[in-house]
Protein backbone atom coordinates (compact mmCIF):
# COMPACT_ATOMS: atom_id res chain seq x y z
CA UNK A 1 0.00 0.00 0.00
CA UNK A 2 1.37 3.48 -1.04
CA UNK A 3 2.36 5.30 1.83
CA UNK A 4 0.27 8.37 2.95
CA UNK A 5 3.13 11.31 1.63
CA UNK A 6 2.60 8.76 -2.05
CA UNK A 7 -0.42 9.27 -2.10
CA UNK A 8 -1.01 12.95 -1.21
CA UNK A 9 1.42 13.68 -4.00
CA UNK A 10 -0.61 11.49 -6.57
CA UNK A 11 -3.66 13.01 -4.94
CA UNK A 12 -2.56 16.94 -5.76
CA UNK A 13 -1.53 15.28 -9.26
CA UNK A 14 -4.85 13.69 -10.19
CA UNK A 15 -6.60 17.16 -9.46
CA UNK A 16 -4.51 18.85 -11.56
CA UNK A 17 -5.06 16.98 -14.41
CA UNK A 18 -8.52 16.71 -13.70
CA UNK A 19 -8.35 20.81 -13.38
CA UNK A 20 -6.48 20.25 -16.82
CA UNK A 21 -8.79 18.13 -18.37
CA UNK A 22 -11.81 20.87 -17.38
CA UNK A 23 -9.79 23.49 -19.00
CA UNK A 24 -9.25 21.38 -22.21
CA UNK A 25 -13.00 21.04 -22.28
CA UNK A 26 -13.72 24.64 -22.04
CA UNK A 27 -11.43 25.46 -24.59
CA UNK A 28 -11.75 23.05 -27.42
CA UNK A 29 -15.05 21.93 -26.32
CA UNK A 30 -15.90 18.72 -24.96
CA UNK A 31 -17.19 17.09 -27.73
CA UNK A 32 -13.90 17.14 -29.14
CA UNK A 33 -12.14 14.66 -26.03
CA UNK A 34 -13.56 12.21 -24.24
CA UNK A 35 -12.34 9.26 -21.95
CA UNK A 36 -15.33 9.31 -19.05
CA UNK A 37 -13.47 5.88 -17.86
CA UNK A 38 -10.20 8.20 -16.86
CA UNK A 39 -12.53 11.20 -15.36
CA UNK A 40 -14.42 8.63 -13.42
CA UNK A 41 -11.22 7.33 -12.09
CA UNK A 42 -9.21 10.36 -11.91
CA UNK A 43 -12.23 11.59 -9.07
CA UNK A 44 -12.74 8.61 -7.62
CA UNK A 45 -9.36 8.48 -6.73
CA UNK A 46 -9.55 12.11 -5.55
CA UNK A 47 -12.22 11.16 -3.45
CA UNK A 48 -10.36 8.19 -1.95
CA UNK A 49 -7.15 9.99 -1.08
CA UNK A 50 -9.85 12.18 0.99
CA UNK A 51 -11.50 9.00 2.28
CA UNK A 52 -14.47 10.02 0.99
CA UNK A 53 -16.32 7.82 -1.22
CA UNK A 54 -19.14 9.20 -3.63
CA UNK A 55 -22.30 8.82 -4.18
CA UNK A 56 -22.74 7.37 -8.38
CA UNK A 57 -24.75 10.59 -8.94
CA UNK A 58 -21.64 12.91 -8.15
CA UNK A 59 -18.90 10.45 -9.84
CA UNK A 60 -21.24 10.29 -12.88
CA UNK A 61 -20.73 14.35 -12.92
CA UNK A 62 -16.97 14.25 -13.03
CA UNK A 63 -17.33 12.42 -15.65
CA UNK A 64 -19.01 15.42 -17.50
CA UNK A 65 -21.98 12.65 -19.04
CA UNK A 66 -25.70 11.57 -17.93
CA UNK A 67 -25.58 9.20 -15.19
CA UNK A 68 -27.21 6.59 -17.70
CA UNK A 69 -24.26 6.83 -20.08
CA UNK A 70 -21.89 6.23 -16.64
CA UNK A 71 -22.96 3.61 -15.61
CA UNK A 72 -21.64 1.16 -17.83
CA UNK A 73 -18.53 2.62 -17.29
CA UNK A 74 -18.70 2.13 -13.53
CA UNK A 75 -19.79 -1.48 -14.43
CA UNK A 76 -16.50 -1.52 -16.49
CA UNK A 77 -14.33 -0.72 -13.53
CA UNK A 78 -15.76 -2.74 -11.08
CA UNK A 79 -15.54 -5.85 -13.78
CA UNK A 80 -11.73 -4.93 -14.09
CA UNK A 81 -11.08 -4.60 -10.08
CA UNK A 82 -10.88 -0.96 -9.95
CA UNK A 83 -14.17 -0.06 -8.39
CA UNK A 84 -16.25 -1.42 -5.75
CA UNK A 85 -19.89 -0.14 -4.62
CA UNK A 86 -20.35 0.14 -0.63
CA UNK A 87 -23.94 -0.08 0.32
CA UNK A 88 -24.91 2.12 2.92
CA UNK A 89 -28.90 0.79 3.35
CA UNK A 90 -31.77 -1.06 1.92
CA UNK A 91 -32.23 1.51 -1.23
CA UNK A 92 -29.27 1.26 -4.49
CA UNK A 93 -29.64 5.23 -4.21
CA UNK A 94 -27.94 5.26 -0.74
CA UNK A 95 -24.69 3.31 -2.54
CA UNK A 96 -21.25 4.73 -2.84
CA UNK A 97 -18.78 4.11 -5.40
CA UNK A 98 -15.19 4.10 -4.21
CA UNK A 99 -11.37 2.71 -5.57
CA UNK A 100 -10.57 -0.28 -4.67
CA UNK A 101 -7.25 -1.30 -2.99
CA UNK A 102 -5.60 -2.66 -6.25
CA UNK A 103 -7.95 0.51 -7.93
CA UNK A 104 -6.04 2.84 -5.63
CA UNK A 105 -2.33 1.68 -5.64
CA UNK A 106 -2.49 1.23 -9.59
CA UNK A 107 -3.41 4.89 -9.80
CA UNK A 108 -1.07 5.89 -6.96
CA UNK A 109 1.87 4.31 -9.36
CA UNK A 110 0.58 6.12 -12.51
CA UNK A 111 0.04 9.19 -11.17
CA UNK A 112 4.00 9.06 -9.63
CA UNK A 113 5.08 7.33 -12.79
CA UNK A 114 6.27 4.47 -11.18
CA UNK A 115 4.22 2.08 -13.29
Amino acid sequence: MPSSRDASGAVEAARRLYRLRRLRDAEFGPELFGEPAWDLLLDLFIGRGQNRPLPPITANAAAVIPSAQAAPYITKLQECGLVETLCRGQSPSTSLVTLSDSGFERMTALLLGES
